[in-house]
């Protein structure tokens, strides 16, 4: 069931479900397993390629309680579960970073009808934008990544995103089975902290910096 606060987000889903639309994918990653066409339509990225809806409240839960303000997302897709991040609170505000232009023009739009304002997307490959976008920016609480499907990239992004990290922060690493490479990224990253709270729930991994929270490692299916 809904809850209505997110009922507009799931209509907006449900338009691109039912979107014929084609648009071209520039892939500056791992490519896709739903599709390797430059060409894909938005019902085919709608089904596949994005967040299901209990993984985005989950989110939304963690950025309530930890009070997360300043959120990163790397890769937009068609901007779902950027929506969740930008709606679970008043004050908060998402930057999120897209490689592909035309998805990213399409997630604007979906921004600007529900009437967010409260979410920037810097376009173009995330090589280019991150490094430029990092030294200007406030502390980061809460950093989802899931862009580029690569062992190299993955550690990349981190390794940028980790110096600006507050002390209660809370990082996502997306689709960590997804491949060995994915796989090796979680585990490398979350073994570097052994005073955080590391938790793999099979379709991410979620590192929870703050010290309020029992440093522990939990495994479960959610």
């Amino acid at each position: 069931m809904n809850v209505p606060a997110d009922r507009p987000i799931e209509e907006y889903r449900q338009k691109f479900i039912n979107d014929t639309r084609s648009v071209n994918i520039t892939d500056f990653g791992a490519g896709s397993k739903i599709s390797v066409k430059e060409s894909r339509t938005l019902r085919s990225i709608a089904r596949g390629g994005i967040s299901i809806s209990k993984y985005s409240r989950l989110f939304q839960e963690l950025i309530r309680y930890f009070k997360c303000r300043t959120i990163i997302e790397l890769g937009t897709s068609l901007g779902i579960n950027t929506l969740y991040l930008a709606t679970s609170g008043s004050d908060v505000k998402v930057w999120t970073f897209e490689g592909c232009l035309p998805v990213a023009k399409i997630a604007e739009k979906a921004f600007m009808d529900l009437g967010q304002e409260n979410i920037e997307v810097l376009k173009g490959n995330i090589d280019s934008t991150l490094p430029r976008f990092l030294p200007g920016s406030a502390d980061i609480d809460f950093a989802f990544i899931d862009a580029n499907h690569t062992y190299r990239s993955t550690l990349n992004y981190f390794n940028q995103l980790k110096p600006k990290l507050s002390d209660h922060a809370v990082v996502i690493i997306d689709d960590i089975y997804w491949s060995k490479e994915m796989s090796k990224a979680w585990s490398d990253i979350s073994s570097q902290f052994p005073d955080a709270a590391c938790i793999d729930i099979y379709k991410c991994g979620i590192l929870i910096f703050d010290r309020k929270v029992s440093p522990q490692r939990l495994r479960f299916e959610f």
